[in-house]
């Protein structure tokens, strides 16, 4: 489980730092403002509300102007009768932006964090940590952190788990981690009509029972249930069982509340103990007086079976008492309280940030809170219990349990982030229970064949994917993947795409007809030129050269053309994502939804192996459109076929049944790329990408009409003067000229690519995920083992020539790269390079192996 440290501190009232910090991915700081603020109003307690309900009630939200403000953040419908359908996704983004501002290095240190997670198949623990000693009215314990959503979801149904860790003066508490874990689980099944707690049914005891099952036959986890569910039980319990008996987790079945209890001594002696259901009351209705400060309450049965409001400070100093000891070789103190109870975790308003039962348990030195933000259903604590435990029987570190728990309750609905993890635990991050098994060291043996191979398969794998995630074999799988690009069959012109070159002829041509103008395409050559084009109907027009000045005056029709042709698009130039130039601006007549980028990404080898469609970093440069000039006229095209795009949830683009998606920085042969915006790989469609026409002979009517109709005209210079080269697979010698793209026509490559993708099905080109690359080599590497295990046992060694091994290696080698290349062809790029090595290294290592074993060979 990989690890993200985030310090929260605030500033004042409304604005505070946040600092991040993992192991493996950096660190950064920003400062930001809390959410849910509007000039000077904070509306916490609203969205509070609004989580809590299970459906919108107009009366509990009477506070001055506060529904006008939940229908302008779409928290709440236009008409202002049910809440918003997507109001926990508006308020997850809400708490996103705050916490990781977009575009920040925090931000960025983040989803590093995520990638290195999701690379390394596991689950990113962010660890909240907040100071106790909180400014003011900033109470930023209180904002529910979990529901962050970046735009592509929930982070925690992607692969992350929150847990949260309050600052105080004091050492965190130290406990040692456990062979048996002991559970003592209290369900008190009091009720109070008076504060509309209804009577519990026994299903969350079943299911505690049902998910400790295996646990508790494989003698992992005791469970115990105390009875009477009683806070003098329980006390009792705590007294007499110290040691071995002595419970580690405490998990307490029953209601919660979060609100006022009045103290005042009546005139008979006795307390009043009336309790009050939230924050707004402040005299109690019993006897009138001042109420204290609200805090959280949990509801125990007292010795008639009523209910016994029993406060977090008075749980919390229970639980602490019982953790002293004068005996150093005692076990002391609880490591884990599980509340599956309402409001349980919730702490709202007052001077301190421990009035949360959790909140306070957690000032009481216990370890590990798992507790409830809101209201919970009886089901959705039933599903939470039951996957908890299941987990935790597993020796799940609890920031996993809570995760997978959280997931049982259900993806939809308003349960799901209910559930919140304190952690203040010394030396265990993870909240890890159980102790880690002590190392057995093996004793020298040797192995069959048959166990011997699959294990070095294994061990072999592990190695090879380890040397490729460092990226030493980076180069190499690109050159391989270079020259089977070269291999493929060509498939010919492109017949969907018409190409106008300018090259240096063209150049001479307009000097000698005494057009002027600035650039390699003057003002009036090319008002002639998209004349002459757009009487012959094209789809569309593309122009691949930079005009980063305006029409001259003496062509007023020429300035109405570009700024009116709704099927004319122009390019602009951005931030280089390789050598950092600052990019050129658009023809200033051309409006921005008819702009393109003209932005390309090569490799360190300077080929261009990556298609980049969108650019979310072009915001803040010369060139602010996000889209690329390819996919502009691809998307222009395709429209006019019917197809229309849409972008799904994880901000891949769906153009009918084709699905652009986001090349991830560890992808094929790639390691660590910088895959900034929105790239995939580039499928080549062949050298001579489609028909081309110069210049002059479109201005002198010398070619077809029939190659402008309907078709995507992209204009773009060839003149060597003019530098606008790139290299690529096709490339076998950068140093030669031949071997060199003209920029225009790696425009067409993109162009084609896309638009033969949606409507031929053509494919794009894709890489398995991680495992299946993993699972590939891994496959070969076991080859590699039976071939080793086989050459040495089936022939007599006189007869193992060399030459046999050399020719029965190389037809295994034509066979691998075959199929790599066939599936190429097909659009998948496998890994051909670390599968031959695991291939070799695990043959080689089985065929001394088995050589020197002691017992006769077959």
């Amino acid at each position: 489980m990989e690890l993200l440290k985030v310090y929260l501190s605030p500033i004042n009232e409304a604005d505070f730092k946040v600092s991040v910090n993992g192991s493996r991915v950096g660190q950064a700081e920003a400062n930001s403002r809390l959410p849910f603020w509007q000039e000077k109003i904070n509306w916490l307690i609203t969205v509070i509300k609004s989580l809590e309900a299970i459906r919108f009630r107009p009366e509990d939200f009477q506070r001055s102007g506060e529904q006008d403000w939940m229908v302008q953040v779409d928290l709440l419908v236009q008409d202002r009768k049910a809440f918003h359908p997507y109001f926990l996704t508006n308020i997850g983004k809400a708490l996103y932006q705050s916490l990781f501002p977009p575009g920040s290095k925090v931000e960025k240190v983040l989803q590093n964090a995520i990638n290195l997670a999701q690379n390394n198949g596991t689950q990113l623990h962010t660890q909240l940590e907040i100071a106790a000693d909180i400014l003011g009215s900033t109470r930023l314990p209180d904002y529910p952190w979990e529901l962050m959503h970046d735009d592509r979801g929930f982070l925690t149904q992607h692969q992350v788990t929150f847990s949260r860790y309050i600052t105080y003066d004091a050492a965190p508490p130290k406990l040692p981690s456990m062979e048996q874990v002991n559970v003592l689980l209290i369900s008190s099944a009091a009720s109070d009509p008076e504060n509309a707690l209804e009577k519990l049914p026994q299903q969350e005891q079943l299911a505690v029972r049902r998910g400790l099952g295996i646990a508790e036959k494989e003698g992992h986890i005791r469970l115990v249930e105390l009875k009477p569910p009683t806070l003098k039980a329980l006390r009792d319990y705590l007294t007499e069982h110290r040691n071995e008996t002595a419970p580690h987790v405490i998990h307490f079945d029953g209601h919660g509340l979060f609100g006022k209890c009045c103290n005042n001594t009546l005139d008979n002696g006795q307390l009043c103990r009336t309790i009050h259901k939230g924050i707004k009351i402040n005299n109690c209705q019993r006897c009138h007086t001042s109420l204290p400060e609200p805090q959280g309450y949990l509801v125990f049965e007292d010795e008639t079976g009523k209910p016994n409001y029993v406060s977090a400070k008075e749980v919390g100093i229970l639980l602490q008492q019982n953790s002293f000891t004068d005996h150093s070789k005692q076990l002391r103190g609880v490591a884990l309280v599980v509340l599956s109870a309402c409001q349980s975790g919730l702490a709202l308003t007052g001077t301190s940030v421990f009035n949360g039962v959790a909140q306070s348990l957690i000032a009481h030195r216990t370890p590990a809170v798992v507790a409830m933000q809101y209201s919970v259903s009886v089901l959705g604590a039933t599903a939470f219990s039951e996957q908890f435990y299941r987990s935790l029987g597993q020796k799940d570190p609890l920031a996993m349990a809570v995760s997978q728990s959280r997931e049982a309750m259900g993806t939809e609905g308003k349960q799901w982030y209910r559930p919140v993890l304190y952690l203040r635990w010394q030396d265990n991050e993870g909240g890890q229970l159980f102790a880690a098994p002590t190392p057995v060291i093996p004793t020298r043996i040797k192995l069959k064949p048959s166990v011997f191979v699959p294990s070095a398969s294994l061990v072999i794998t592990a190695l090879v994917f380890g040397v490729r995630l460092l990226g030493i074999l980076q180069s190499s799988e690109l050159k391989i993947f270079d020259q089977m690009m070269r291999l493929r069959p060509d498939e010919g012109k492109d017949p969907r795409i018409l190409v106008v070159t300018i090259s240096e002829e063209d150049l001479q041509y307009q000097k000698d007809k005494g057009i002027k103008g600035s650039g390699s395409l003057s003002d009036s050559a090319l008002h002639q030129l998209l004349e002459k084009l757009q009487t012959h109907q094209p789809r569309v027009i593309g122009l691949d050269i930079i005009r980063d000045f305006p029409v001259s005056n003496d062509q007023p029709e020429l300035a109405k053309k570009l700024q009116n042709n709704d099927n004319f698009i122009a390019i602009c130039v951005g931030n280089n994502l390789t050598t950092g130039d600052k990019g050129f601006e658009p023809p200033p007549e051309v409006p921005t939804e008819r702009l393109g980028f003209a932005d390309v990404v090569v490799d360190d080898d300077n080929i261009l192996r990556r298609h980049l469609w969108g650019a979310t970093f072009n915001s803040k440069t010369a060139c602010e459109t996000e889209v690329s000039l390819s996919l502009k006229l691809a998307l222009y095209y395709l429209a006019k076929k019917g197809i229309k795009p849409e972008t799904t949830h994880s901000g891949d683009l769906l153009l009918g049944k084709t699905r652009l998606q986001r090349l991830q920085a560890r992808a094929g042969g790639y390691q660590n790329l910088h895959n900034d915006g929105y790239q995939m790989l580039l499928n080549y469609h062949s050298r001579n990408i489609a028909r081309q026409v110069s210049l002059r002979n479109i201005l002198e009517n010398s070619f077809d009409p029939s190659w402008v109709k309907d078709r995507i005209v992209i204009i773009g210079v060839t003149a060597r003067s003019v530098k606008d080269d790139f290299y690529t697979p096709y490339s076998l010698n950068e140093q030669q000229s031949d071997q060199i793209m003209r920029g225009v026509f790696v425009q067409a490559q993109m162009v084609s690519q896309i638009t033969s993708a949606a409507l031929d099905g053509r494919p794009l080109l894709g890489v398995l995920p991680w495992w299946g690359d993993v699972f590939y080599i891994w496959l070969w590497s076991l080859a590699g083992g039976v071939f080793g295990a086989v050459m040495l046992q089936r022939l007599p060694w006189r007869d193992r020539k060399i030459i046999l091994l050399i020719t029965s290696i190389g037809i295994i080698f034509i066979i691998s790269y075959g199929i790599c290349f066939f599936l190429l062809i097909h659009g998948y790029w496998l890994p051909f390079l670390p599968s031959t090595i695991a291939f070799l290294a695990t043959g080689i290592i089985t065929f001394i192996y088995i050589h020197q074993l002691p017992y006769k060979r077959c």
